[in-house]
């Protein structure tokens, strides 16, 4: 009975420090606070980007990015997402440009949408980011891997799109959210934690380790 009990406190806690890493369940309506012009921001890969004018329309190339796009308020900017972008709601009515892996992504299709800023995710998109470096689209990468990771990132993206204020109201939720569940398992014996396998790949199998924001949730939530 206490191992189906810690199973099911665990499986909760970890639903709840989930959504605590995600964007909130409304996203803020967008509003019309521009960027400062001429602004230069630093990315996830060190790439300097300077964005002249507040960017109007911007491409997400990762699921991630759009929610925070949206949450921070600046989804009336965003023109363009992949395939897998499925939150909010509408985000699944604008134009898609392929999918998340460089192969699947549409350089035209990107291009033809007139972006002044595309928001790319990690390492795995590195053709593409030099497809459009080329043709002098500003892309900004982001590549978190951790909850701290996480947090700066949301923090660049305000910053990018003049949304600062809302950007650090989100991440504030987001720390106080963590900070309430870590605190509700950390009475947890370690003889009635979980133990959890997360598998990340199969080939070859791979899993998240406590560096990674996946380990780090697994761990704040009991496992």
């Amino acid at each position: 009975m206490k191992t189906i009990f810690t199973r099911r406190l665990f499986v909760s806690l970890l639903l709840i420090i989930l959504l605590a890493a995600c964007v909130p369940a409304t996203p803020l309506p967008p509003t019309a606070t521009p960027a400062p012009s001429g602004i230069t921001l630093t990315d996830n890969q060190d790439r300097n980007i300077t964005l002249p004018t507040a960017p109007q329309r911007i491409i997400s190339l990762a699921p991630s990015n759009t929610e925070i796009l949206f949450a921070i308020g600046a989804g009336d900017n965003v023109v363009g997402v992949t395939s897998y972008c499925d939150y909010p709601a509408e985000a699944q009515k604008l134009p898609q440009i392929g999918g998340f892996s460089a192969k699947t992504i549409s350089i035209e299709s990107i291009i033809a949408l007139k972006p002044d800023l595309v928001v790319a995710y990690g390492s795995q998109q590195t053709s593409v980011v030099q497809a459009l470096d080329e043709n002098h689209i500003p892309v900004m990468v982001i590549a978190p891997h951790s909850f701290d990771d996480i947090y700066a990132s949301i923090t660049l993206l305000g910053q990018a799109t003049g949304h600062d204020v809302e950007a650090e109201k989100l991440v504030g939720s987001m720390k106080a959210r963590v900070a309430a569940v870590a605190e509700k398992t950390a009475a947890i014996p370690n003889e009635e934690r979980p133990t959890v396998f997360w598998e990340v790949f199969d080939e070859p199998l791979m899993t998240a380790s406590t560096q990674t924001a996946t380990g780090q949730m697994i761990e704040l939530a009991g496992g």
